[in-house]
């Protein structure tokens, strides 16, 4: 009973010290990929990001397996299966055509953003004011590519939108 007591804890050390590892073993060549193609629409953003130091972050382990980001303790995403959340969120979606504006509001680690680039042929506009949550996201995910495409925007204050469509 102790050994399997003392097996658990081990364990349970082991998986937050993954996780701080996760987070400190950021992928630089990542975030100057993603914000390289941001800076290319809105550079006001692309410098508020490099100068930007992350707080309140963490990244922990949904029921399904996938990773989600926490913000004050707070899940960004459905703890059971965060891919199924926005899977079922975009399917609400009743137009997917090239006239479709599309705008996420807040961001996570990018699963709803994933299933939007997939989908829609339209314009996509992330507004994500957090940028804690933004930097955090594209230090470990690499959208540059979709970022790339002339109908992705990222934007992080409502005024930034004129950039966009003015």
């Amino acid at each position: 009973s102790l050994i399997i007591l003392h097996s658990f804890w081990l364990e349970f050390i082991l998986k937050i010290l993954l996780r701080k590892f996760i987070i400190m073993q950021v992928n630089n060549e990542i975030i100057k990929k993603n914000i390289a193609q941001i800076e290319k629409k809105l550079p006001l953003l692309a410098e508020a990001l490099r100068e930007h130091e992350i707080q309140n972050i963490d990244f922990i382990e949904a029921l399904s397996g996938d990773i989600i980001m926490t913000y004050c303790g707070l899940p960004l995403h459905s703890m059971q299966d965060p891919i199924e959340e926005a899977k079922k969120v975009y399917e609400s979606v009743t137009s997917k055509n090239y006239n479709t504006l599309n705008v996420i509001f807040g961001l996570g680690i990018g699963y709803l953003f994933k299933r939007a680039t997939m989908e829609s042929k339209g314009v996509i506009v992330i507004y994500e004011p957090n940028l804690d949550i933004l930097k955090a996201m594209l230090e470990v995910v690499d959208f540059s590519e979709e970022l790339s495409n002339k109908n992705i925007f990222v934007v992080h204050e409502l005024k930034h939108l004129r950039f966009i469509f003015f």
